[in-house]
């Protein structure tokens, strides 16, 4: 199972890039110069990837590498806040622990991630919740040669895409680029997507 870690550079850009802004016109995008149109990269959203619970949202997620084309995250939100309610504490209800390596990173060995997997998906259904994609390009992900779990750190200033499943179309939301740990908490937070899902946030 891969695990992704974050790496700070000291060359830090400053403020976030809306899709609907005037940097969308004067800046080239990271995916444009991988050379990946809208097509291409949302083609790679796979709601078949197998289901964790992100541990600072609460809610279930997929991230997962397309070597060469970047890193996908696909998170569910869910419409109701007796949706939200059920998967807090997740892993107290249901047994489950983390395994440390021995650089001290936390992470889910395999026969447990198949588990998490199996309880989120029973009894799912999909229309309870609202679909966001992310997406970071490959430029931005450096391999860990010493990780025997090909482990990736991003580097950051890094350029996301964020998507919303609208039916059976991943339609584009905003184009930010994350510059630090402010930035970094903000996309990484449960009520960023609920004021997306209610189209409050800028």
């Amino acid at each position: 199972m891969k695990l992704i870690k974050f790496t700070f550079t000291l060359f830090l850009a400053t403020g976030l890039i809306s899709c609907n802004n005037k940097s969308k016109q004067n800046n080239e995008s990271a995916s444009g110069k991988q050379g990946f149109n809208h097509e291409e990269i949302t083609m790679d959203f796979d709601l078949s990837k197998g289901l964790l619970i992100d541990l600072m949202m609460n809610i279930p997620s997929a991230v997962y590498t397309n070597e060469g084309k970047g890193q996908y995250s696909i998170l569910y939100v869910p419409k109701t806040k007796e949706g939200t309610e059920k998967y807090k504490d997740f892993e107290n209800k249901n047994n489950i622990r983390l395994i440390k390596d021995s650089s001290g990173n936390l992470f889910y060995d395999v026969k447990t991630a198949e588990k998490i997997d199996e309880i989120l998906r029973k009894d799912m259904d999909i229309n309870d919740f609202c679909l966001f994609g992310r997406y970071i390009p490959a430029q931005y992900l450096v391999a860990d040669t010493l990780s025997a779990k090909d482990d990736y750190s991003i580097t950051m200033p890094y350029e996301m895409l964020i998507y919303k499943l609208n039916g059976n179309e991943w339609k584009l939301l905003k184009q930010v680029v994350i510059t630090d740990i402010m930035n970094y908490d903000y996309y990484q937070t449960l009520s960023t997507y609920q004021k997306l899902m209610e189209k409050k946030e800028d």
